[in-house]
């Protein structure tokens, strides 16, 4: 009996052969690396989560509603692991948009002093349909996070009303969204960032590309 081969037009193949193309130029290695907020461990395999539909139910989404895979995101935008997996599942979504749906929440640390605050920026740019265009301002422009004025990541972002939004972050007006967050990761007894839940299994920690990989395909695989 002939080994069963993976054909070359399934999306998770395009994604890894596609993003090692990318990898291959060094931009992301060093930030695929980078331990998670909490400095341990990587992609660490947690219990099962049987309500993970309800968490997916509420956030930010990116790809579609169908998608037979479905991550749920708990990201705090201080965290350097989020970063570079933010990047890793950002491609993803683009590239199998009718197979992939990422759902970000918040989960702040109180290592960060300004994450609180960066998920409430990021909320006030979503008013204005700008949630995916900050969130990629503000990774990639992380260090600038507690010195750079709000306004200024959420211009990058292509925001146009920033008076709106300035009255938005002065009154940190998401602060329930936010903690609402927080309290569902807090309730999944989360400790750190990032954690990706893949249709209710979720790992901890910024994965290598191989293993996020896997976990996409675990997840098409064993839906529950």
């Amino acid at each position: 009996m002939k080994p069963h081969v993976q054909p070359w037009n399934s999306p998770f193949v395009v994604f890894a052969v596609v993003f090692c193309l990318v990898l291959a130029t060094g931009t992301l290695v060093a930030r695929e690396l980078n331990a998670n907020s909490r400095g341990g461990l990587k992609s660490d395999k947690l219990a099962f989560v049987p309500n993970w539909r309800q968490l997916a139910a509420v956030g930010h989404t990116r790809g579609s509603a169908s998608a037979p895979v479905r991550v749920v995101l708990f990201a705090d935008y201080q965290c350097g692991g989020c970063a570079a997996l933010h990047q890793l599942l950002a491609y993803a979504a683009d590239s199998m948009p009718n197979q992939l749906q990422v759902v970000t929440r918040h989960f702040p640390l109180s290592i960060h002093a300004h994450a609180r605050a960066a998920a409430n920026a990021a909320e006030c740019a979503a008013e204005q349909g700008r949630f995916a265009a900050f969130e990629d301002v503000a990774y990639q422009w992380q260090d600038s996070i507690g010195v750079a004025a709000w306004a200024s990541f959420a211009v990058r972002a292509g925001v146009r009303d920033t008076a709106d939004y300035n009255g938005c972050v002065a009154s940190n007006r998401h602060r329930d969204t936010i903690e609402r967050d927080r309290l569902a990761a807090l309730a999944l007894k989360l400790a750190g960032t990032p954690v990706y839940i893949v249709n209710g299994q979720p790992y901890f920690g910024a994965p290598s590309l191989l293993n996020l990989t896997q976990h996409l395909k675990d997840g098409g695989t064993n839906a529950r």
